[in-house]
């Protein structure tokens, strides 16, 4: 049975939204998940990953990252002031008591998970990195509008253009396409994912740019950027693939894959970049599989 928590907690010219969901039953070895969801959705896209795990003996953490969701970002801050998405989660983790977790993250969410382990080693025992960015991954190859297919730079082009009209409408529409169904694939080709993104995306348009609070605070990005050092990643990584996702995303995880020591790969050849909510079955057992094969016990704080 869930009984999950929520709350919101004071971080760095903001208040961080939250969600906390105990194990059941409390099998205590068995690792915390922190949960970051991707930049087309909020904390709600992995309320059937959190319904999952915590009946399986993990505690699941969830939250909505700067721009998103139910946080919000001081809109009184200085012109000056600046974030940092590591930092927020380190504190959410604190004050939940919280030391080791397995940090999982989807699209921008797999780059904050990157960042957290690369900063923080002795708190994170596991990434799962899913259909993610790498921070400070730069280069033609990685830009949808300079390198994907033809049709990928034409729908990427778009996208730049409508956010820069301020025409939400139109953009809630590119980015379900995009990300839910995929680029060049049938339109709703995900069903109930491209209408959930579509949601997401409209609530997150709604209450965070169109008053200009999404940019009131500014995020600070790590340096040396995760590119720069992800040979120092420490903990074990798994690296999800889905396989109608963009050209730019799947050779992220090709260089991803090429560079770190304790990797699995896994592909999800009929995804898009939401693989979670497209085969969440699927998802949970290699997950699950993950976890039990490359992840130890946690430890006290």
């Amino acid at each position: 049975m869930m009984n999950t928590l929520t709350g919101t907690i004071a971080v760095e010219h903001g208040k961080l939204f939250y969600t906390h969901t105990p194990a059941y039953p409390a099998v205590t070895q068995r690792p915390p998940l922190l949960l970051i969801h991707a930049g087309v959705a909020d904390h709600s896209m992995w309320e059937t990953t959190v319904a999952h795990f915590s009946q399986r003996g993990h505690q699941v953490i969830t939250y909505d990252t700067r721009g998103y969701g139910q946080t919000r970002n001081d809109t009184t801050a200085p012109e000056t002031a600046s974030y940092s998405n590591v930092d927020d989660a380190i504190a959410l983790l604190d004050h939940l008591g919280v030391n080791q977790v397995v940090v999982v993250g989807n699209s921008r969410g797999g780059a904050i998970a990157l960042d957290i382990a690369l900063q923080f080693p002795k708190r994170v025992i596991g990434v799962v990195h899913i259909c993610g960015g790498v921070g400070g991954l730069e280069g033609p190859e990685y830009d949808e509008t300079t390198s994907g297919t033809d049709l990928e730079k034409e729908i990427f082009t778009k996208i730049l253009q409508v956010y820069s009209d301020k025409n939400w409408d139109a953009l809630e529409d590119l980015f379900a396409s995009a990300w839910a169904d995929g680029v060049g694939q049938p339109l709703r080709r995900s069903g109930h994912v491209h209408d959930r993104v579509k949601q997401m995306v409209h609530a997150n348009l709604a209450a965070h740019e169109k008053s200009g609070e999404a940019l009131a605070v500014k995020p600070r990005h790590p340096q040396p950027s995760a590119a720069e050092r992800i040979e120092q990643l420490m903990s074990p990584l798994l690296v999800i693939v889905g396989g109608l996702d963009t050209s730019a995303t799947i050779r992220t995880a090709d260089w991803l894959v090429s560079k770190v020591e304790k990797v699995t790969r896994v592909d999800f050849p009929q995804c898009a970049h939401m693989v979670s909510l497209e085969e969440p079955d699927k998802f949970h057992c290699v997950v699950e599989e993950w976890l039990e094969n490359n992840v130890g016990c946690v430890k006290a704080i």
